[in-house]
């Protein structure tokens, strides 16, 4: 039986260099189904857990050090659970999507609370009763008809955020790989109809610049 999406719930937190993002929770609800009772423990155990760190750090849950980031908690019916986070690095390139920061002086302007907003108002009522299985659907729907907003790089997110949109693309990912019973990895391979699976090749950096290095190249790495 395919799953449907329940509900869909944002949060403010920090990542790890300090700075607010967004967490998202969903629960998700298996069609011609009871509700599995497994899920609602789940469920209330990670609110929980949540809440006790954040009673703990007294500003929000803190991942390495204290920086806001986006982060989204996923529970099926069947008793899977998924959580997706999407920090921002310490600079964003001209070409990429536009993640929604709410300015003023709490956190610098970096606090989230309209991201965690557009979420709760907008793309989680939005997505309530989809298939999270069906994530080019999901995608395109997020990117193209709630947000709706393009430059001249293509679509950019800058409505709601991209942050608020990848935060619930990730998780919703999570959750269908989930779903399926493979490995997240193996599930995102068939979305892109990549049936050559091999082992991630590392990389170094040789020469680091913008915001990482006290240079002025104009780029962030060379590998």
């Amino acid at each position: 039986m395919a799953a449907t999406i329940q509900s869909v719930k944002a949060r403010q937190i920090f990542d790890s260099r300090g700075n607010p993002t967004v967490e998202v929770g969903a629960r998700f609800l298996l069609r011609s189904l009871s509700p599995y009772p497994g899920s609602v423990l789940i469920w209330a155990l990670s609110r929980h857990a949540v809440l006790r760190l954040r009673l703990v750090d007294l500003v929000g849950w803190r991942e390495v050090a204290s920086r806001f980031a986006l982060f989204v908690d996923v529970c099926c019916s069947d008793g899977t659970f998924a959580r997706a986070a999407v920090p921002s690095g310490a600079s964003t390139g001209v070409y990429e999507a536009l993640e929604l920061r709410d300015g003023g002086s709490d956190y610098l302007g970096k606090g989230v609370s309209k991201a965690v907003n557009n979420v709760n108002s907008i793309i989680g009522p939005a997505l309530i009763g989809k298939d999270p299985t069906a994530q080019t659907e999901i995608d395109n729907f997020m990117v193209q008809q709630l947000d709706g907003t393009k430059n001249e790089w293509g679509w950019c997110k800058q409505k709601l955020g991209a942050n608020a949109i990848l935060a619930v693309s990730l998780a919703v990912c999570k959750a269908g790989a989930s779903i399926k019973k493979i490995p997240l990895y193996q599930h995102i391979a068939n979305l892109a109809g990549n049936k050559q699976l091999v082992l991630p090749v590392p990389a170094f950096n040789v020469i680091n610049g913008g915001s990482h290095a006290g240079n002025k190249l104009a780029m962030q790495a060379m590998p």
